[in-house]
């Protein structure tokens, strides 16, 4: 009936017009912006990324690597390891950050304690303890700086990027 097989008719009705989003700036900050905000009502994260992103930019960080290996020019800014370094510095929301503030800066007790808890874990990307020891799920304060500071980290290191920094 489509005279071609059922993996190139997946690659080109899903996987390519889906990859040409989430390789757009915009198409993986709206993406990733929403996976952030929803972990921040009690859906975990990689729930949307994992389904969305993850194949996508795996396949980017892949086609890099075939590039830098045959001595080619690497064509993806937005890959996996984009995002994993610059986007989620100490787990989603970038939540290293906020530990590091709050142990410098802060005087309550309480979150004194919980940065003690979570700075370890934290340095491995593991931050459950934070989400849920501050709280951020359900804490709009605290939701609104986990929500943006990746997308400002994000758009400084492609705008570094981009210029060759």
């Amino acid at each position: 009936m489509f005279h071609t097989d059922l993996i190139k008719l997946i690659t080109t009705i899903i996987q390519e017009p889906l990859r040409r989003v989430n390789t757009s700036l915009p198409g993986f900050l709206l993406i990733y912006t929403v996976g952030n905000l929803l972990f921040g009502f009690g859906i975990h994260q990689a729930v949307i990324n994992g389904t969305l992103l993850d194949p996508v930019l795996l396949i980017n960080t892949n086609k890099n690597m075939q590039a830098f290996a045959a001595g080619d020019h690497v064509p993806y800014i937005i890959t996996s390891v984009f995002r994993d370094t610059f986007g989620m510095m100490g787990g989603t929301g970038s939540t290293l950050c906020l530990l590091v503030a709050t142990f410098i800066f802060s005087r309550v007790k309480a979150s004194r304690e919980v940065t003690k808890l979570s700075i370890v874990p934290g340095i491995f990307n593991i931050n459950e303890p934070v989400i849920y020891g501050y709280p951020i799920v359900f804490n709009i304060p605290l939701l609104i700086p986990f929500v943006l500071t990746p997308i400002i980290s994000l758009l400084i290191a492609y705008s570094a990027t981009v210029l060759g920094l």
